[in-house]
């Protein structure tokens, strides 16, 4: 890979990449509290996928729901 791509383009898309994990994450935080509406969950779920948004055909598991449908998916 360091053959096709500079330094700086690796260590762009590195951060990148931390920055999505990182963003998956605090979203993720913020579905787990249990006095926000189905709405803000909805657009929380929404803000997920954008941080996807070259593969939007993918699906996202559900690690908190009980329900028998346990994934995402736009």
């Amino acid at each position: 890979m360091k053959a096709n791509f500079s330094a700086e383009t690796l260590q762009a898309y590195q951060e990148s990449s931390f920055s999505k994990v990182n963003d998956f994450y605090e979203y993720a935080q913020l579905l787990t509290n249990p006095t926000i509406s189905n709405d803000l969950k909805e657009e929380i779920i929404t803000a997920i996928f954008s941080l996807y948004k070259e593969n939007y055909n993918a699906s996202i598991i559900n690690f908190l729901s009980s329900e028998k449908e346990k994934n995402f998916t736009r």
